[in-house]
């Protein structure tokens, strides 16, 4: 079973320079990549094998060679992309790469000497893992000082919590287990009262997962014997529990994996619309940051599918209201898909259980925000995949992502 994995990097990484983006998280804040490669790795829980890595060249006037790969323990693999001029998508098709229980991967960025314009979009590439796992994980997760609770999404973007759970809860439309949280505590002042601990949240209330962090003591931490059952329907995200009185923690990944019978891609990121013009794109993988103008265009946007599949139960919920219309469509090739969900003046869950989209090999997906003008706030969105791996198999991945359609109202 070949999982597609979807990174949502974007813009100019920079001349002469190394840049860093995780393998099943989300970017760095509004989509960009980071200079600091620890703060991009994440730890493998299930080994497998990666392949056809690969991204979106939108624009490019440059001096020397782009080098975009995957990195294993901080040291290069073999899943490579070159190139020095021309544009649209780059891909290796070649290479493969073996990652193994307890490396740490991540994609690396070398720019060329000279840029006057270059754009990247992605990478992404697929996974067949080991078993019946989908990977996903979350950026930096910095805590300084809080005493309160703190909520964000399994999948979310850079420093994206809050207090207010609903804001970060996501769907999962099939019955499925979570398990396997690990983290890189790798600054803690904490002090006082007792240890943090990042829990999973169901339906609003504790799950058994539950990662322990000492107090004043930063190493890596992970859950391997606790497990969550996730029943079709439920609500799911993570929370920091704060039981200490002051100081810092600083999470750079939080890794956790879902797994079930058919195999399940789950990812998203807290996604911000922040232009207020009517009609914006969204990616099928997410933002991390609201990008203003740059969801206007749609090929900003956009990810190219490497297996056939049936999307279906496109799922939004609305925590705050919308005093306008928003509609959320399904988009293939730049065009709309049949699938749609529906706010007028009126908060709460939204999904499509009826319609479908067929998906070929080779098609270029994401979401459209339509809307009017007026405020409101469109908090997360998810969807259903079933791909075809082999006669009588199908598989279902799940993407999630969060959307704020008026930043104004945040």
């Amino acid at each position: 079973m070949n999982v597609p994995l979807y990174t949502y990097g974007t813009g100019n990484p920079g001349a002469a320079t190394s840049k860093f983006l995780p393998v099943f998280g989300p970017a760095g804040a509004s989509g960009n990549w980071t200079g600091s490669e620890s703060r991009a790795q994440t730890e493998m829980e299930t080994s497998g094998t990666f392949s056809n890595l690969a991204v979106y060249v939108e624009s490019n006037t440059t001096t020397g060679t782009t080098t975009i790969r995957m990195r294993i323990n901080g040291a290069n693999g073999n899943s490579v992309v070159t190139f020095t001029t021309g544009t649209g998508w780059q891909e290796d098709a070649s290479n493969t790469d073996s990652l193994d229980n307890d490396e740490k991967v991540n994609y690396s960025y070398v720019g060329p000497t000279t840029i006057t314009a270059l754009s990247i979009i992605g990478p992404q590439g697929l996974f067949a893992p080991s078993g019946t796992v989908n990977p996903f994980s979350s950026l930096l997760m910095d805590w300084n000082g809080t005493t309160t609770d703190q909520y964000f999404p399994i999948s979310s973007q850079s420093n994206g919590f809050g207090t207010t759970e609903g804001n970060f809860q996501t769907n999962v439309p099939f019955a499925a287990t979570l398990q396997k949280c690990w983290t890189n505590n790798d600054i803690n002042s904490r002090t006082g009262g007792t240890n943090d601990v990042i829990r999973s949240r169901i339906n609003g209330g504790n799950g058994n997962i539950a990662v322990t962090l000492t107090l004043g003591a930063a190493a890596e931490y992970e859950d391997t014997s606790n497990t969550d059952s996730i029943t079709a329907g439920d609500l799911v995200c993570l929370m920091f529990d704060a039981n200490a009185t002051s100081g810092r923690s600083n999470n750079r990944g939080i890794r956790i994996e879902l797994s079930a019978t058919d195999n399940v891609l789950f990812t998203g990121t807290r996604d911000g619309l922040g232009n207020n013009d009517a009609d914006s794109y969204i990616p099928i993988r997410g933002l991390s940051g609201r990008q203003g103008s740059t969801q206007d265009t749609e090929t900003n946007v956009q990810h190219r599918t490497d297996i056939a599949f049936t999307w279906s139960h496109l799922w939004g919920n609305s925590v705050l209201g919308v005093t306008n219309t928003i509609v959320i469509r399904t988009r293939i090739n730049a065009g709309n898909g049949n699938q749609s969900i529906t706010w007028t003046g009126a908060s709460g869950e939204r999904e499509d259980t009826s319609n479908t989209d067929a998906v070929a090999i080779g098609d270029l997906v994401n979401h459209f925000n339509d809307s009017t003008a007026g405020s409101g706030i469109v908090n997360n969105l998810s969807s259903m995949i079933a791909a075809g791996v082999a006669a009588g198999v199908v598989s279902k991945n799940l993407f999630v992502k969060q959307a704020v359609n008026r930043a104004s109202t945040y």
